[in-house]
């Protein structure tokens, strides 16, 4: 030890208590500047809603306000339109007939010179009207409702601003122009801008957390740089993976989310949940989304949306094969060649790791911050560790599990500290690495104030689905569940290896400490199951979330199951020991095996066992696993004979652990590959294209009904009748004939005979059926499409419905005459068993995309397939108003409840109170395969822009908050209990 410290003092010169004065001033300025900046004033935007509009009448006009509340709300009503003998709304938040918006909006009516307001669902004040000239005020704002007269206080309650869905009259506008008017001040309180002095001092940490990081590498430098390494195949193969991958690669839950949450921040200065919690910050983890809101300003094309997380994972490898070499200088007996940690990394890479969410950059974060921590441990050059706390500080400030990032340095800073010659050495390293790593403050509080922060967190919490960190075993729940992608099978198989590997350590260590075990062979190890308990404290529990342990899971597995045949041997392992191992390996792959073939949104459209076992299950048979491992093991021991004192057929169950899991990993990425290659070839969409799935969906126009020329065949069936007469076929469909009749207990056949069209390329040939189309009725059609063989159709939607469904019959690839003949049988005795079918139809179609891209208004598209389609214009949410979407793209139902959030006030959805003001009309559109959701146009009650918006700023202190929207009678919501799935 004594050698060592001379050697350090050499190095890195004498003490100098001036230079660790000024290192901890250094520091200690950077922190507290800091500190500093959630308590300065901020200038927060105050939008004045005026209605009506200066200049023009008092109609009825939509305003979705979000948050749902104004700040502030004063009506000014004259008598004269009170005096109204029938029973009329004079105002109102909401319909007037909407029994709902009664209970949460502001209503002032009046019948037989007496007025009524009501707020809340309460009456506030009731009462005549009054004589004369006279005016009502009602003031809502600060916790009270209060009624005035000319000045004079007629009523007052407790109670909060009613919610506005828009501003309603029942009166004609030539009677209310200038007898109603309306002010609002909506609430935008997180739309908020630094003042001067807080644009100073955020340079000024930034600058000072950065000084930090220079003097601490200025201070313990190494003078001498380490040669780069020659890079090997892998080196080259795992980056051409990971490009491939992006074009063929699965969406990941959050995609669509934090890309919509990304590009609403040039809207309103900061990166808000865009679709629900009110559009309250993601504070204080926002910088991700910061950065993607610069980098979706160059492109929004799905490929260049990804190259930050195929950067993130070239690097990450890149760094991980250096972080290998240096342990493996110190600890030889640690096997992990490089073919198997590029397995080991694309397993757990591939299927967690690609889109806009977070975990690709806290994964890289860990590389960064494992390298440096290896270098200044192993190298003693402990000026790595600025680097370390830099990235460290940045990646808190992304996510939750960016405290991951501060795992390799924390374990490795004890013993950087006990190399350094002397206490002034080490205060004067702990201070700047503090320094240096409250660079996560400036960006935390670079657009909100403490108050903001505050609200917003307590808004996450109330109606978000957040989870202590005793409550963790949730996501192994949502992973050996078998529901959905959060227990997609080819996520379980990295992380339940993961936790065979830490078992398997765990035991040995038990009874050998060194070797491959030793040291910095045992990093990895701890690396990861650390981590696996920092993400404990993620507030969410998704199974996404194990993406971001890429980095550690990889080493381990690498080191794991590359040394776990050295390490038996070293450890004298006996058979049990060694079979107990292999039985392990196969209990845990036989789990993850047996999981669904489930993949996020869109990524599973056309793909082989969707949504099922892969293979039926057979890869999970433990009887198949032991076989593979046990042949594999054989194999091994032939090729690789270990100096194995206890004889080669016990060392055989050793090497078929090993040889199982390694097995294991590469054939999970083949497969994953060759699903997702497939796929892509078989599939009509891709992300590759500039507009997503939008450029494949077509939007049907134009039906025409194709010419007969052959008679019809009918017997049964009645022309022009035979449904019922509460839904009518669609418009344009030509002849129809139903069977209903006679209480319908008859039966019939029905021949169209051929029908024939001209056809170009992308229309569709289309026939419309009531009824039930299935169990003892038959509907086929055979179609005959230029330059494609004639097919035979059976038409069975499983509905037995009234109302009238189309069933696409093809689309034509090439232009020339089409034929189509439809037979239908009503087998079914007795009421409710009939059928209806009209003429085949041609319709002429179009690209989604060209509905729905920026000169076409606003479209408002549900989060779980917002990433496919990014042509689409977000309506705006800034100002404390949602702009009103011209149209919606549903999901399809696999995710409705999920997108249900978006429009639901318990979640604080956007557009909760849509549908109070609107209605839908659903427009048809077809895209091959399964369904992809729905195009509907939305339909307003009432005008659009008959209201004004003038936004002033107030400045106020950081530790604002305002009136708290986190509570039960905001909203009607209970403290959550649940996830919206």
């Amino acid at each position: 030890m004594a050698a060592d410290d001379n050697a350090a003092r050499r190095r890195l010169g004498p003490e100098a208590p001036r230079r660790t004065s000024l290192a901890t001033a250094l520091a200690l300025a950077a922190v507290l500047t800091g500190l500093v900046l959630p308590l300065l004033p901020v200038r927060v935007a105050d939008p004045v809603v005026s209605w009506p509009k200066p200049g023009g009448p008092a109609e009825s006009t939509v305003a979705l306000f979000v948050p749902y509340r104004p700040l502030r709300v004063e009506l000014t009503v004259s008598c004269a339109v009170l005096r109204e003998p029938r029973q009329v709304t004079v105002f109102s938040t909401f319909r007037p007939e909407d029994a709902d918006g009664r209970l949460a909006g502001l209503y002032v009516s009046t019948v037989d010179g007496r007025v009524q307001v009501a707020a809340n669902g309460r009456e506030v004040f009731g009462g005549p009207v009054g004589g004369g000239a006279c005016q009502y005020l009602v003031t809502a704002a600060d916790g009270r409702i209060s009624v005035r007269r000319d000045g004079v206080e007629l009523a007052a309650v407790d109670g909060l601003v009613p919610q506005v869905a828009a501003f309603v009259t029942e009166l004609p506008p030539a009677l209310a122009t200038g007898r109603i008017s309306l002010t609002a001040h909506a609430d935008a309180r997180f739309q908020a801008s630094p003042t001067l002095v807080k644009y100073l001092l955020l340079a000024l940490s930034g600058l000072l957390a950065l000084a930090c990081a220079g003097a601490l590498l200025v201070r313990f430098r190494r003078k001498q740089p380490r040669k780069l390494p020659r890079p090997g195949v892998v080196d080259l193969v795992v980056p051409g993976v990971l490009a491939g991958w992006a074009l063929i690669g699965p969406m990941t839950t959050d995609d669509g989310f934090y890309v919509w949450m990304a590009r609403n921040a040039a809207n309103v200065g900061y990166v808000g949940n865009y679709y629900h919690w009110f559009n309250v910050p993601e504070a204080p983890f926002g910088t991700l989304q910061r950065f993607y809101a610069e980098w979706g300003a160059i492109s929004l094309h799905p490929l260049w949306l990804r190259l930050p997380a195929v950067l993130a994972g070239v690097l990450g490898f890149w760094l991980l094969r250096g972080v290998l070499r240096r342990i493996q200088a110190v600890r030889p007996s640690v096997h992990a060649p490089g073919w198997l940690l590029a397995a080991a990394f694309l397993c757990w890479w591939l299927p967690l790791d690609l889109g806009v969410r977070p975990e690709p950059q806290i994964a890289l974060a860990t590389a960064v911050t494992a390298y440096a921590a290896v270098r200044a441990r192993l190298d003693q050059e402990p000026a790595w560790l600025a680097l370390a706390a830099l990235v460290a500080g940045v990646a808190v400030t992304i996510t939750p599990s960016g405290l991951l990032a501060l795992v390799p340095p924390l374990l490795a800073l004890p013993a950087v500290l006990r190399a350094l010659p002397g206490r002034s050495q080490r205060i004067t390293l702990c201070a700047l690495l503090i320094g240096a790593g409250s660079v996560a403050l400036p960006l935390v509080f670079a657009d909100v104030g403490l108050g903001a922060l505050l609200e917003a967190t307590a808004v996450h919490g109330w109606y978000g689905a957040h989870s202590p960190w005793y409550l963790e075993i949730q996501r192994y729940q949502s992973l050996l569940g078998g529901l959905g992608e959060q227990g997609n099978v080819l996520r379980r198989v990295p992380v339940l290896l993961g936790v065979a590997a830490l078992l398997l350590v765990a035991v040995l260590r038990t009874r050998h400490r060194g070797g491959a075990l030793a040291g910095a062979a045992s990093w990895p190890y701890a690396w990861l199951a650390l981590g696996f308990g920092v993400l404990a404290l993620a507030p969410s529990k998704w199974t996404q979330h194990f993406g971001a342990l890429a980095v550690f899971g990889a080493l381990a597995l690498a080191c794991a199951f590359g040394s776990l045949p050295r390490i038996f041997a070293e450890a004298r392992a006996g058979w049990l020991l060694r079979l107990g191992s292999l039985l392990l390996v196969v209990l845990l792959l036989g789990v993850a095996w047996h999981g669904p073939n489930w993949w996020w949104s869109y990524s599973d459209r056309g793909m082989p066992f969707r949504q099922q076992e892969l293979f039926g299950g057979v890869l999970g048979s433990p009887l198949v696993l032991l076989v593979i491992g046990l042949l594999t093991g054989l194999l091994m021991t032939r090729r690789r004979p270990l100096n194995d004192e206890r004889g080669r057929w016990i060392a055989v169950f050793g090497w078929a652990a090993a040889g199982l899991a390694r097995v294991s990993m590469v054939f999970a990425v083949l497969l994953l590959i060759g699903l997702f290659g497939f796929t892509a070839v078989r599939e009509p969409w891709s992300l590759r294209s500039s507009c997503g799935i939008g450029d494949a969906i077509r939007v049907r126009t134009d039906r025409e009904p194709m010419r007969p020329t052959e008679p019809v065949a009918v017997q049964g069936f009645l022309p022009g009748r035979g449904f019922t007469g509460e839904f009518p076929p669609p418009p344009r469909t030509g002849p129809v004939w139903g069977s209903f009749a006679d209480l319908d207990r008859g039966t019939g056949t029905l021949n169209t005979g051929w029908h024939t069209t001209s056809v170009a390329p992308g229309d569709v040939l289309v026939v419309s059926a009531a009824g039930l189309t299935g169990k003892a009725n038959q509907l086929r059609a055979e179609i005959e499409l230029p330059g494609a063989a004639p097919v035979s159709r059976s038409l069975d939607d499983e509905l037995d419905s009234p109302e009238w469904r189309d069933f696409v019959l093809g689309t034509a690839t090439a232009p020339g005459p089409a034929r189509v003949r439809i037979s239908a049988v009503d087998n079914s005795i007795g009421r409710g068993g009939w059928l209806a079918v009209s003429t085949p139809g041609r319709e002429h179609t179009h690209p989604l995309a060209a509905d729905t891209g920026p000169d076409d208004g606003p479209t408002l598209v549900d989060w779980p397939i917002s990433f496919a389609l990014p042509c689409a214009r977000p309506p705006v949410l800034a100002a404390g108003l949602a702009e009103p979407p011209a149209r919606i793209l549903l999901t399809d139902e696999d995710y409705t409840e999920m997108a249900a959030i978006t429009q639901d006030p318990l979640w604080g959805g956007a557009y909760a109170n849509l549908l109070a003001v609107a209605k839908y009309r659903g427009v048809s559109t077809h895209l091959p395969g399964r369904p992809w959701g729905r195009f509907v146009d939305v339909a307003y009650d009432y005008r659009l822009d008959g209201h004004a918006v003038r936004v002033e700023y107030v400045t106020r202190p950081g530790w604002w908050r305002g009136p708290s929207i986190a509570n039960k009678d905001y909203s009607g919501r209970s403290t959550p209990t649940k996830a919206p799935r």
